[in-house]
């Protein structure tokens, strides 16, 4: 054997173990079933889309009266947000007769909350100014992290929320000229009240 076939057979062999060491450096790599960074997920409402209802109501309260919405949960639905709006106009024009007298109508003041089905609650109340309507919003959102324990304990969905309004206080008829004369009493008013909710919604699973 002359010294270019020693020569080429050195080369040949270390081809050889190259192609070895690369075959084995590549088939451990397609052997990780994941890259060690990659953190795993426990959020049951991952790539569930938020989907959007609204119930409207109203009618006529009588001061330090009450008037309850219940919502109740259908099956599957889990609400992460809920927002109240009660809405209202005081009377612009006095109770009786017509009079010469200017009067003027004092604010009314509703408040408005909102219970959860966990005891979560959320209140706020407000009045509106002479003349011009007036408003009161409220609302309520749940954690994600908050509801993923309450579903993993089972104490999830199918609950009752329940949004309250109350005519705290009106104001009367006050007389815009002249002193010495005496209002007149304004006991009751009108509302509309409109919730907006956000819920998750989870398909039944098919028995069998």
């Amino acid at each position: 054997m002359n010294r270019y076939d020693k020569w080429a057979r050195n080369i040949g062999i270390g081809i050889f173990i190259l192609m070895l060491v690369l075959s084995a450096v590549l088939g451990s790599n397609q052997g990780r079933s994941e890259p060690k960074n990659r953190v795993r997920t426990d959020d049951v409402f991952e790539g569930m889309p938020l989907q959007r209802s609204t119930i409207g109501d109203g009618g006529d309260l009588n001061r330090g009266d009450t008037f309850t919405l219940p919502i109740s949960e259908k099956s599957g639905e889990y609400i992460k947000n809920i927002t109240a709006m009660v809405s209202w106009t005081d009377e612009s024009d006095p109770p009786g007769r017509p009079r010469l007298r200017r009067y003027e109508n004092q604010p009314d003041t509703f408040s408005l909350r909102i219970i959860s089905p966990y005891g979560n609650t959320s209140d706020n109340q407000g009045s509106n100014t002479i003349g011009s309507a007036g408003t009161v919003e409220t609302d309520i959102s749940m954690d994600d992290v908050y509801l993923n324990q309450l579903y993993k304990e089972g104490n999830i969905g199918m609950g009752n929320w329940t949004v309250e309004v109350t005519l705290t206080s009106t104001g009367i008829w006050t007389p815009v000229l002249g002193p010495g004369v005496i209002g007149l009493t304004d006991s009751s008013n009108a509302f509309s009240l409109s919730v907006d909710y956000e819920y998750y919604f989870e398909e039944p699973q098919e028995e069998g």
